[in-house]
């Protein structure tokens, strides 16, 4: 069985859209490092730090789709009045369209460079995980006794439409074969070898149930069905094997210790004057209060002499010079 995944820890960052406290979750990421993810479950929005979803593992990506799920089937909170902000700076955020190989995604982006959000599907169209439906696989959708779900609030479909109409996503599904090289590229290269292959990826078709292997299979060898996965929780066959092989002592520990770091509070910092200069740093050297030497019960000229040594060492050099 996988290992169990701790509860998450409250946020300091309110959500962009509704303003309530997201969800705070520690995932490990490349050369044996930890970030901290927000999450808000009711909105099904992320909020990534810089360029934290880039850098996740093998792991770190199993976790996040699980984490993804939370929330599927709930109706949407309702948003704030004001247009989505940036939880450090309050800025308004920005839409960015941007293209992958695989196609392209939109994400919300902080103009101050805090950050980005992100909905469920578009975490998952970043990483190039999704695939939107061909025509004939739509049209077969809607003679199938398992539904088409939405990936960004699990609302089931028939695949009539393109997007979504609870929360209006696009309606796209899992790419499973390109999802396993994913997770096995991220995984591997956080590893200081390569690890064997061993034991082959076992998921049942979601059209007949036969048994595939999405690193190798791209179609089902039963009925022809693409290695597609309409939902998320369908994954969590694959989320089970990949987080028993993944999994090791060494990342558990530092997840640990990252959950039990304190909430680093800024120091309120005073505005600068005077003794910030160069000249009133350089005077703190020549107060009497501050000389060891006098602290001791030396004499006072052999605490001046010591204090103005090195000034008179180097009208010395230079005299010798010339």
């Amino acid at each position: 069985m996988p290992p169990d995944t701790p509860s998450p820890s409250p946020s300091a960052l309110p959500c962009p859209r509704c303003d309530s406290r997201m969800d705070r979750h520690v995932l490990p990421v490349l050369h044996a490092r930890t970030v901290e993810v927000d999450h808000c479950n009711g909105c099904r929005l992320v909020w990534f730090d810089a360029h934290e979803s880039v850098a996740l593992t093998g792991l770190g990506w199993a976790r996040l789709i699980r984490l993804l799920q939370d929330g599927n089937g709930l109706a949407l909170p309702p948003a704030r009045p004001s247009p989505p902000a940036c939880p450090h700076c309050e800025s308004p955020l920005k839409a960015v369209h941007n293209r992958s190989r695989y196609g392209e995604f939109v994400m919300q982006e902080c103009p101050n460079r805090h950050g980005h959000l992100h909905s469920h599907t578009g975490v998952l169209a970043e990483r190039g995980f999704v695939r939107g439906l061909l025509p004939a696989e739509r049209a077969a959708w809607s003679s199938r006794e398992h539904p088409l779900n939405c990936l960004n609030c699990g609302a089931p479909t028939r695949g009539e439409t393109e997007r979504c109409r609870y929360c209006d996503s696009p309606l796209v599904v899992i790419d499973v074969p390109r999802l396993m090289h994913g997770l096995r590229h991220a995984n591997d290269a956080a590893q200081p070898t390569p690890k064997p292959a061993g034991q082959p990826f076992s998921w049942a078709c979601v059209a007949c149930g036969a048994a595939m292997d999405p690193n190798e299979d791209l179609a089902c060898r039963s009925c022809g069905q693409p290695a597609i996965a309409p939902a998320l929780v369908d994954l969590n066959p694959l989320l089970d094997q990949a987080e028993v092989r993944w999994h090791d002592a060494e990342t558990e520990r530092r997840l640990a210790l990252a959950r039990q770091r304190p909430t680093f509070v800024p120091r309120e910092r005073r505005p600068g004057d005077h003794r910030d200069t160069q000249l009133a740093r350089l005077t703190r050297f020549t107060r009497r209060d501050d000389d060891p030497l006098e602290q001791l019960g030396a004499p006072r000229w052999v605490a001046q002499l010591w204090r103005y040594s090195g000034v008179l060492g180097l009208l010395v050099l230079i005299w010798w010079w010339r």
